[in-house]
This record gives C-alpha cells, structure tokens and sequence, in this order.
C-alpha cells in the first residue's frame, strides 16, 4: 500500500510523518532572557547544561535550532502545542558527531508510544538570524487506519 496524505507518506504498514519549523535566533533569546519559567517548560535540563558551555552567541543559535526542532517534533506528531505536555519532555541531544538526536519524555514518550511512532530524524540548521529544524517521524500504522484511509477512498 503506497499513500500520500497531508503531512504523512504511507509505505506499506510505515507511516512517514514530517514537521518543520523555523525561529529567528534574536527573538527567542529574548524570550530565554527574559523569562526563566519560560526557559525551564521549554528546555530540559540536558539542554540547558550544554548551553551553558558555549559562547554567547553559539548559545543563542543552540537554543533556538532546539525550539524550532520542539516545534516540527510536535508538528510531525500531528498536535502543536495543544497537547498536555511540555516542550522540555521533547529533548534534543547530539551525537559524538554533532549531529542532533530527538529523545521523547514523560507525556510527549507516551504520546508517540500509542501513536506507533519508532523512529525518528532530526536535522537542525542555522544561517544569519534564522534557525530551522526538520523532524521525520516512522511510525507502524494499524488496520484501523489503513481501514480508515480506505473509507475515505484513499487507495492503493
């Protein structure tokens, strides 16, 4: 079965989700200045304690590519920010590599649990006064949604 949908691509019993989201580096870094309730419900601790080890301006740029990677994640999950869970239980870390790595917590890891998500990409970039993260989201889709998508006449 091979289906195209709004913001999925479905391949035989995998779903594809994506997200994207873009910040500009400035006006985060306000936010993360001048509120820390703020900073503590966006960022996990992880985060933050890797923030603390750069220079200004490499922190600015880390913060708000790990807001924008926040952002798509919920995106490719398919809820924003209604759901009842924090951004700071949507974690990013990085490889000895550098490159970023997506981890969900608490509410956010049972969310994407029930929802058959296991396994997820990550890419992070940032240029002048913009930050940009893309999520892609594998998830097992289940014969009700397959059966759904039929009903709707999405076919083979």
């Amino acid at each position: 079965m091979n289906v195209t949908g709004e913001n999925y691509h479905l391949v035989e019993q995998t779903m594809a989700r994506i997200g994207v989201d873009m910040v500009e580096i400035a006006q985060l870094a306000r936010l993360v200045e001048k509120s820390a309730t703020f900073t503590r419900r966006t960022f996990s601790p992880k985060e933050l304690g890797a923030a603390a080890q750069m220079t200004d301006t490499r922190r600015k740029e880390y913060l708000a590519g790990r807001f924008a990677a926040k952002e798509a994640a919920l995106k490719a999950l398919g809820v924003g920010l209604t759901r009842d869970f924090r951004l700071a239980e949507i974690e990013t870390t990085s490889l000895s590599s550098g490159a970023p790595r997506l981890a969900f917590h608490g509410k956010a890891s049972e969310f994407a649990q029930q929802h058959g998500v296991y396994q997820f990409y990550i890419s992070i970039s940032h240029e002048r006064q913009f930050a940009v993260a893309f999520v892609v989201l594998l998830s097992d889709v289940s014969q009700q949604l397959i059966d759904c998508l039929r009903i709707r006449g999405i076919e083979r």
